[in-house]
This record gives structure tokens, C-alpha cells and sequence, in this order.
């Protein structure tokens, strides 16, 4: 698995939490780290040279719909 497979995952699970939380502050907070694991992973795709190509289930795994884009 490589670098930024693993972020990947580890924004899939900060999801995975995030639907599971009843606090709007945490799932906010868990919604952001996920965000942050992605934006790491496609930097390591840029700085390792994969061909990482996204599809739209891919932002559907990382989209939530209890936190719409911009909303804060």
C-alpha cells in the first residue's frame, strides 16, 4: 500500500466516524481531518509521480451529507 493509499484510508475512516458522532462540533471536526487526510494523499500522488485518478464515487466516499461543502 502506498503513502497515499494509506492517507486515503485514514480519510475514509475519520468518514466512517464522522457519520457515526451526535455532536455537529465533531463531526465537523472529524469531516475536516478527513479533508485533510485526502488533500494529504494527493499531495504524496503529486510528490511520488502515481497516477491517482479520482472518480466521482471517490468524492462521494469523502462527501458527507450532514456537512455540505461551505457550510460551517
Amino acid at each position: 500500500m502506498s503513502e497515499a493509499d494509506l492517507f486515503r484510508q485514514y480519510a475514509k475512516e475519520a468518514m466512517r466516524e464522522a457519520a457515526d458522532v451526535t455532536s455537529e462540533n465533531e463531526k465537523r471536526s472529524l469531516t475536516d481531518l478527513a479533508c485533510t487526510w485526502v488533500r494529504a494523499a494527493l499531495m504524496s500522488d503529486r510528490v511520488i509521480g502515481s497516477s491517482f485518478t479520482s472518480s466521482p464515487s471517490d468524492v462521494a466516499e469523502v462527501a458527507s451529507p450532514t456537512h455540505p461543502p461551505g457550510a460551517r
